[in-house]
């Protein structure tokens, strides 16, 4: 009988543990902003209630980062847009500027931790002007646990420039990943019939085709699923990151 309540005890303190583990992930996950719905079903919904409409007018500005990157049409360049989606997860807050620079930010002090300059042809006839809309994020579905991690083993994030590349990055140094592309980015102006007049398309429709379409080749060679759902751009509406600035409760 002592042994089978020493069982019994062992088990529950095991699933308890195991719960709690549950629950804190769900939290997490919860505060995130990892896809430009929200989730891969673009529900656009957050659970968050901190923020609600009874204090929403006492928010207050909590920092302020300014990416420097502003082109007011002249010098051989187009009119810059600030239409970064930030894009949240893991810790980490993840924008892009207008000259396709990507800038990985601490979200509780807008500190910088990281940022890559991908060197984007910013003369060029960009139809919809200098702007980028954000980056796509993979995250490996059972990382692999060694002494030595490997460079963008975790996490990657996936930026299209305005000038046609396709670039991936390390998540957590912003360092390029040597296995994508050739030294971490592809260039899609070697496809087939580009188009080099028709840069609007690529400013808009690019970073939504060409990431998810690294993204799913990423998926399927860490899983050997083709068919596993895409992450996709992302946005952080709920959290109360707009532009430039961040905003708490006081």
């Amino acid at each position: 009988m002592a042994m089978w309540r020493k069982d019994w005890l062992g088990k529950s303190l095991l699933l308890a543990a195991k719960v709690t583990a549950l629950a804190v992930s769900c939290n997490a996950l919860a505060d995130e902003w990892s896809s430009y719905g929200g989730d891969p079903g673009g529900t656009r919904y957050s659970a968050l209630t901190q923020i609600n409409r009874d204090n929403v007018s006492r928010l207050q500005v909590a920092w302020v980062f300014h990416t420097g990157d502003i082109s007011d049409g002249r010098g051989g360049r187009k009119r810059s847009g600030f239409e970064t989606t930030p894009l949240l997860v893991d810790g980490m807050l993840y924008i892009t500027t207008p000259f396709n620079r990507v800038i990985a930010l601490d979200p509780e002090t807008g500190k910088q931790r990281w940022a890559y300059d991908p060197q984007t042809q910013l003369s060029w006839d960009y139809g919809d002007g200098l702007i980028n809309r954000g980056v796509a994020i993979w995250s490996a579905p059972n990382p692999r646990e060694s002494g030595k991690p490997t460079p963008c083993a975790r996490r990657r994030i996936f930026e299209a420039t305005l000038d046609a590349r396709l670039i991936a990055l390390d998540a957590i140094t912003g360092a390029p990943c040597p296995d994508f592309g050739q030294g971490g980015q592809v260039s899609l102006r070697d496809v087939a019939r580009y188009m080099p007049q028709g840069m609007q398309d690529v400013g808009t429709g690019m970073h939504r085709a060409a990431s998810r379409f690294a993204i799913e080749a990423t998926n399927a060679a860490a899983t050997g699923d083709a068919r596993k759902p895409l992450a996709t751009l992302a946005e952080v509406t709920s959290q109360c990151v707009a532009c430039h600035a961040a905003y708490r409760l006081e």
